[in-house]
């Protein structure tokens, strides 16, 4: 559960991460 805990929390970061770069493209 953690190994996949940690995988959703990089998969959300990395979502974020692309959000904050559309942002600034903006």
């Amino acid at each position: 559960i953690a190994l996949r805990c940690e995988k959703t929390l990089t998969a959300f970061m990395g979502f974020v991460h692309l959000a904050c770069a559309m942002i600034w493209l903006r």
